[in-house]
Parts: C-alpha cells; sequence; structure tokens
C-alpha cells in the first residue's frame, strides 16, 4: 500500500509540472524545466503508468548521467527517479534520489517539504528511524496543520527506538486530531505512559480505552492494576470486581482480586470468591491458593471452614506446614482427638528439621493435645521434645510440671 500511495504520487506531480511548465511567466522562469526535460519526464510517465519501472529507471539514469543538465531539472529527474525505484521496492536507492532532489535547494519549498515527508516515511519504513526522524522534524517545522498520520508516524518512531517521552505529545495529537482513531494508537500512547510511569495520565486513557472497547479484557486488568500502582485500592478494586462478574478474571488474577480483599480487611469477601473458584473447578488448588483461602476463613472468624478445607486438601501437598496449621486450628477449637491426629501426621511424616519454629510448636501443640486426650505418655515425650528448642521451652516444661503435679495427686489419693 505505501508503495502504491507513492507510484500514484507521481502521476498527480507529474501533471502538475506540465501545467505549471506551460503556465509559467519570466518571474517563475528557475522552475521551468527545458523542453528536452519535459519531455523526457512526460514519456517517463507514460511508462510508469504501465508499471514499467525498470525502463523509467534506465532513461532517468542516462538522462542523468548527460552532461550541462540545469540544477532544477537534475532536481526533478532525480524526484521522479525515487518514485521508480519505489515501483520495484528498492528503498534503498529511491531514498538515496529523494534525498538528492531535496538537497539541491534548487525545488521550489512546497516540494521540497513535502519530499521531506516522503523521505521521512521511506527512511522510518525501512527501519532507518533516527533518521527519519531528523526529515521529519524539518517537515514538521515547516508545516502548519501537521495531520494525524503525520504524528502516529513520528510517536511509531520514537516507540522503536524507545524514546517514550518525546512519543507521547506525538501519540496524543494523532488521536487528538483524528475523527476515528484507531485502537492501536490509544496503545501506543499506553505504553508511552507506562514507560516513563505517568500512572496517573494511563489511568486516564484507559478509562476511555475501556469506554471504547468494553470487550478487550486486558484494558480491565491493566486499569485495576494501575489503579493500585497509583494507590488508589478502592478503585482498583471496584473495577476488578467488575471484571470478576464479566468473567474477565482468571487465575493470578483472582488470587490478586483476594489479596486485594484482605489488604483492605475484607477477608470474607476474600473467602467467599476463592472458595466459589475452587469448587467450581475454575481454579487448580496449588498450595498457594490454598493457603490463601485457609487465612481468609480465619481472619473472616470461620475457623470450621479452614479446617474442612485443609482436611481436604493437606494430603495432596507434600508439605508439614498444612498439617501444622490444620492441627492449630482444632487447638484453638479445642478439638484435641482431631488436633492430636494433624499433628502426629505433621511430626511424623514430613522432615520438619528446615522448619525450626513450626516444629518446636508442632510438638508443643501435639504435648498438650495429648495431655487433653489423657494420653499421658504421647504428651510427654512430645513436650520433651519441646523442651530441646528454647522458642517452647518455657511452656513445655510449665506442662510437664503440670502433668507430675496431677500424677503426684493422683498417686498421693490412691494411696
Amino acid at each position: 500500500m505505501y508503495s502504491r500511495l507513492i507510484i500514484f504520487s507521481i502521476l498527480i506531480l507529474a501533471s502538475c509540472l506540465a501545467q505549471a511548465n506551460e503556465q509559467a511567466n519570466e518571474k517563475d522562469n528557475h522552475y521551468l524545466l527545458t523542453k528536452r526535460t519535459y519531455d523526457l519526464l512526460n514519456e517517463v510517465r507514460s511508462v510508469m503508468e504501465e508499471e514499467n519501472y525498470q525502463i523509467a529507471i534506465q532513461k532517468l539514469n542516462d538522462y542523468l548521467g548527460k552532461d550541462k543538465i540545469k540544477l532544477y531539472d537534475a532536481a526533478v529527474v532525480n524526484q521522479t527517479l525515487g518514485y521508480a525505484y519505489n515501483g520495484l521496492n528498492n528503498y534503498i536507492l529511491s531514498i538515496e534520489s529523494f534525498v538528492k532532489a531535496a538537497t539541491t535547494n534548487a525545488l521550489p519549498d512546497n516540494v521540497t517539504h513535502e519530499l521531506n515527508y516522503i523521505i521521512a516515511q521511506s527512511l522510518i519504513y525501512t527501519e532507518k528511524y533516527t533518521k527519519g526522524l531528523s526529515y521529519l522534524d524539518k517537515w514538521f517545522e515547516g508545516e502548519s496543520t501537521p495531520s494525524s498520520e503525520s504524528h502516529l508516524l513520528a510517536a511509531t518512531a520514537f516507540y522503536q527506538i524507545n524514546q517514550f517521552k518525546q512519543l507521547i505529545p506525538h501519540a496524543k495529537s494523532a488521536i487528538e486530531k483524528s475523527d476515528s482513531p484507531q485502537q492501536s494508537w490509544y496503545e501506543l500512547l499506553l505504553a508511552g505512559y507506562y514507560a516513563t510511569s505517568r500512572y496517573k495520565d494511563a489511568v486516564l486513557l484507559l478509562e476511555k480505552m475501556i469506554i471504547n472497547y468494553p470487550d478487550n479484557n486486558s484494558y480491565w486488568l491493566q486499569l485495576a492494576a494501575v489503579y493500585q500502582q497509583n494507590a488508589q485500592e478502592k478503585k482498583g478494586l471496584a473495577i476488578s470486581e467488575l471484571a470478576y462478574e464479566k468473567g474477565i478474571l482468571k487465575g493470578n488474577a483472582i488470587i490478586q482480586l483476594a489479596q486485594t480483599y484482605l489488604y483492605l480487611q475484607m477477608p470474607l469477601k476474600s473467602a467467599t470468591i476463592l472458595d466459589s473458584e475452587l469448587n467450581n473447578g475454575q481454579v487448580e488448588p496449588s498450595k498457594i491458593y490454598i493457603e490463601l483461602l485457609t487465612d481468609s476463613w480465619l481472619l473472616a472468624h470461620e475457623p470450621e471452614q479452614a479446617a474442612i478445607l485443609l482436611n481436604r486438601f493437606a494430603k495432596d501437598f507434600d508439605d508439614a506446614s498444612l498439617y501444622y496449621k490444620l492441627g492449630h486450628i482444632y487447638v484453638e477449637l479445642e478439638d484435641w482427638n482431631n488436633a492430636k491426629n494433624a499433628l502426629e501426621f505433621a511430626v511424623s511424616e514430613y522432615d520438619l528439621k528446615n522448619l525450626r519454629d513450626l516444629q518446636s510448636n508442632a510438638w508443643l501443640l501435639l504435648g498438650i493435645s495429648s495431655y487433653h486426650q489423657k494420653d499421658t505418655l504421647r504428651s510427654k515425650q512430645a513436650l520433651n521434645k519441646a523442651l530441646g528448642f528454647k522458642e517452647t521451652r518455657e511452656q513445655a516444661a510449665w506442662w510437664l510440671e503440670q502433668i507430675e503435679e496431677e500424677s503426684s495427686k493422683a498417686s498421693n489419693s490412691g494411696t
């Protein structure tokens, strides 16, 4: 499409040159083509209309090789040669010819002005972004009403060379000047805001993008994330809730929503969502997920629900901490039988050497649970294990004293 547009331009240009040549008066003599050049361009135009670009190139190059060509004529011939090379998709020689035409300073200002834009387009199209932008800057300096497309061209080039600060005003202008800006233009501007940490601007833009493109799920997720980045947790939560209701949130996004609920001290909502997704089979029950749901139930003062959950899933993970947490919950509920069973499993089935805090407390709680189950032997064994840790030594010693006192009283009463 790029090639076709430029080739179409040469036909317009040739027609304008013919009219100008015929109508020029004496004071325009500088911009008059010689008859020989004029005839050549008419001939070349006919050849190019038939897409015989190689023949046109040969004729133009042969002509440029002759002596005593007027500077203006040479500039116009080089300009035409640039279009011909473009027709063959030879962008390197096309650019070279356009540059020769523009740098002669022999062409009218308005023609040089438009050539600068074509050169900029060609250079950017061939990934020579910095050089293309230098020509585009010249064009912007002489252009009173830049189009949205020209601003988009600049923004795209700045994006490619990671100059996001310079990208932003051009991307904004492209959107503002267009009656129907494309979705990708908004995304280009958004990339500029992200790269320069302009999160407040990103929020405003994303809010507009969601209105324009409500079915784009990523915009909802991005807006929620940017609200969080902007310390607007409640707004982020509101967007996340809407996204959840629309069925947009999946996997980690649901976990993030639950974590936001916990951060804002709404554990029951966190637990409700996590539990619903788990029971619906929408998420895989990973250890992180189960721990988060457990903590949510506990913070929501629903320890029974936390115990049910851990009873269901603890066996699926090779991890003592889940059985320890289950035992701890049962201790809090004074369900000594289940507490003892869970803690026995934790201390007997898993290597606790690398979990010192958990290990010491597991033995202590096992000793207490066994005590309440009237299993004095196991209680003393567990409490003696807990004595070996400074973290639980004092409490273990106290419970052991209690056992000894009760044993002594029992012996005395029996006597």
